[in-house]
């Protein structure tokens, strides 16, 4: 059996690195887990004979954050010829704080031979910087993506937590407007709703509205979660998009920033039901088929068999 060698977080039953995990045990990879931030290398050439012993065919790492001794702990498994990669689901790049700076210094584990990313639209800047990169965008877990049929309860949702100004404003602007007809989850500990508990959501509530920070052929995760879990989404245009998506088939697409547009769309779409059920199962169908984590492991594992 081949093996890989995992550096993530795993401490959560939602941890994408997790999903990640079992999807390649799925697969039929033996799976190694180690906790990044418990790695605090005392003895790099120590822990390079182990993973030599270990004999993995890949070193995975996940979203930048192993600490410690990880840059030489990466140069060493270079030298004994061990590939290397790192997966980030972040976008690096058009924020308004400087993510970037660990990418430009090349710091751990941003060394690795390979960076796996799922933003698509910055070719150049990685180019520029160096690193070989391949676009590989975030799923759901397949066992996970079920569709419910539920009595729809809610109006108009959203999920996660006020990561930067735009959103605030979305948000605020769709409470004004809809009131307590628009709810907010995941925001603070008492509304946090993750794993199949989201799916039951998704299903009893009539529209999700989506969100990712705009930036070019960049979609957050929040999208396959939300198709793949069986919910009706309307999210911003976005460069790229609809290689993956047909809009009004999958998902209904709205112009960012424009609220007419926005406002226009949920209150047609809170009342055609027939339509909205025929989108939201189209949508699911097609993550469910398509872009689960099964299927982007298996583009990793291309890489590396």
């Amino acid at each position: 059996m081949k093996k890989i060698l995992y550096f993530g977080d795993f401490r959560k039953p939602y941890d994408t690195e997790l999903y990640i995990a079992r999807a390649l045990r799925d697969l039929g990879y033996e799976v190694m887990c180690k906790q990044e931030d418990n790695m605090i290398i005392q003895n790099v050439m120590s822990l390079v004979s182990e993973v030599k012993i270990y004999n993995p065919i890949l070193v995975l790492f996940s979203k930048g954050k192993p600490i410690g001794e990880s840059q030489l702990f990466i140069e060493e498994l270079k030298k004994a010829k061990i590939n290397t990669a790192c997966w980030l689901f972040d976008l690096y790049f058009d924020l308004p704080i400087d993510r970037g700076r660990g990418l430009r210094a090349k710091t751990a584990p941003f060394n690795c031979e390979t960076i796996f990313s799922t933003d698509g639209g910055h070719e150049k800047e990685f180019a520029d910087l160096g690193i070989k990169k391949i676009t590989l965008r975030q799923g759901i877990y397949d066992k996970e993506a079920i569709l419910y049929d539920r009595e729809k309860v809610n109006d108009i949702i959203f999920v996660g937590n006020d990561v930067f100004k735009t959103r605030v404003l979305l948000l605020n602007s769709l409470k004004e407007k809809y009131g307590d007809r628009f709810r907010r989850f995941g925001h603070s500990n008492d509304t946090v709703v993750r794993n199949l508990p989201l799916n039951e959501l998704y299903a009893s509530t009539k529209i999700v509205i989506g969100d990712s920070q705009p930036s070019p052929k960049y979609w957050s995760n929040r999208i396959y979660e939300t198709l793949g879990r069986g919910g009706f989404l309307l999210h911003p245009k976005v460069e790229g998009i609809e290689e993956e998506f047909e809009d009004g088939n999958h998902l209904v697409l709205y112009e960012r920033d424009n609220m007419e547009d926005l406002y226009s769309k949920i209150d047609y779409y809170l009342t055609h039901d027939e339509e909205r059920e025929k989108i939201r199962k189209a949508g699911h169908e097609l993550v469910k088929n398509k872009y689960t984590y099964t299927d982007r492991c298996r583009d990793l594992m291309k890489n590396y068999d």
